[in-house]
């Protein structure tokens, strides 16, 4: 696969594959009128959901981070047939894999491999390599899979099953089933559960109360369905916040917001539009540093350290277990399985001409090759070798 060296921004601004959904099955959305299912009881628009506001999150630390430049795979050679012509969610989920997951997984194993406040590292995966927090999901294990999500944003916290957490839930619909245009804004109080238009809005925002995560999506061959979930300031009498957390307040009494971005966007190359793919590296990177539901949110381009990047698993003036920001994660491959790739270093280093001098991302390393390593460690070897050879000579016969 060939590679080409440009900005993440630029990368992850690349125009969608154009799709033909001629032949997608049209009918009604999966039914969400179980008891299990809530519905929120407001939506509105995500209002401060704009590429302006993504750029200032915690002192425009992600805009710098968007500008450093790598060398990237080139996914774009999508072939018309047989991804790009679709027929059902499988089809599309497909695409979706061939595409854009392959794409953001790179943007975001790059970007968090770069930079050392990215700790634990955030996946974007199937629905399946995750499962709920026991301490939501009450359910048995038959039940809960029924609330399992086509998408799943994980980090590295290995639960009793060997899965992680579900902190970004997202669910794949077909544009001649469901599109963000027949949203209807205001509360949902005459609003039967089975509308088809409701349906994969109810499916959403269960899984974001499942799973106390406030972001999620919801994704069509047409657009990207960003949304977020709190309850509603009536829940909030001083004692129901002492017997209810925000996110049993918001299922009881919740409100999502919702913001569009269009498949088409920037195939004009439009520079202050947001695309779907940089709309995903955005999510999963804002929901790797905050994800529960809470009463309020400040404004996003006001995120701070402790609601954004905050370095987990570390206590606070203690410096992170990997200080020098290096990868000991995995790598994606072509077709979703990993790799170790601490001897892979020198495929996602940041080019020397654009390296950054903000203090956020420390001072400039010498870039490690993988030729440079595996010297390193026969070095090794041959020091031990030596010394061994020493201590015997040393030994009285």
């Amino acid at each position: 696969m060939s590679q080409s060296t440009q900005s993440l921004l630029d990368y992850l601004r690349l125009p969608n594959p154009r799709l033909s959904c001629k032949g997608c099955r049209k009918g009604s959305n999966t039914a969400s009128n179980k008891a299990s299912y809530r519905a929120p009881k407001e939506i509105a628009i995500w209002e401060d959901f704009e590429l302006s506001a993504l750029k200032a999150i915690n002192g425009g630390l992600l805009k710098a981070v968007l500008e450093q430049h790598y060398s990237f795979r080139d996914h774009s050679d999508v072939p018309g047939f047989p991804f790009r012509q679709i027929y059902d969610e499988n089809s599309l989920e497909a695409l979706l894999i061939k595409w854009n997951w392959s794409v953001v997984s790179e943007a975001l194993f790059k970007a968090q491999m770069s930079n050392r406040d990215f700790e634990p590292k955030m996946f974007m995966v199937r629905g399946g390599q995750a499962t709920y927090p026991e301490s939501v999901s009450q359910h048995t294990d038959k039940k809960r899979l029924s609330f399992r999500p086509d998408w799943a944003g994980i980090q590295r916290h290995v639960t009793s099953k060997d899965q992680s957490d579900n902190i970004l839930p997202g669910e794949t619909k077909l544009s001649s089933k469901w599109g963000g245009h027949q949203i209807q804004l205001g509360d949902t109080k005459e609003v039967s559960v089975i509308e088809n238009w409701f349906k994969p809005i109810i499916q959403i925002f269960t899984y974001c109360i499942q799973a106390n995560a406030r972001y999620g999506y919801l994704i069509t061959d047409k657009e990207l369905v960003v949304v977020r979930v709190r309850p509603r300031t009536d829940t909030r009498s001083s004692q129901n916040m002492k017997v209810k957390s925000a996110a049993e307040r918001a299922k009881d009494s919740g409100i999502l917001e919702f913001h569009t971005i269009p498949w088409t966007t920037n195939t004009k190359g439009d520079p202050n539009s947001l695309t779907v793919n940089l709309t995903l590296w955005y999510l999963h990177m804002i929901a790797a540093r905050g994800t529960e539901i809470k009463d309020h949110y400040p404004p996003l381009g006001e995120l701070k350290h402790e609601e954004s990047f905050a370095i987990s698993g570390t206590d606070e003036g203690k410096e992170p277990s990997n200080p020098h920001g290096v990868s000991q994660g995995t790598e994606p491959d072509d077709i979703g399985f990993t790799r170790d790739t601490r001897l892979e270093f020198s495929d996602f280093s940041i080019e020397d001409r654009n390296e950054s001098t903000s203090p956020t991302f420390g001072t400039s390393r010498r870039k490690r090759t993988r030729g440079n390593q595996l010297e390193d460690r026969n070095q090794d070897k041959k020091q031990k070798r030596r010394q061994s050879a020493k201590d015997r000579r040393r030994q009285p016969k």
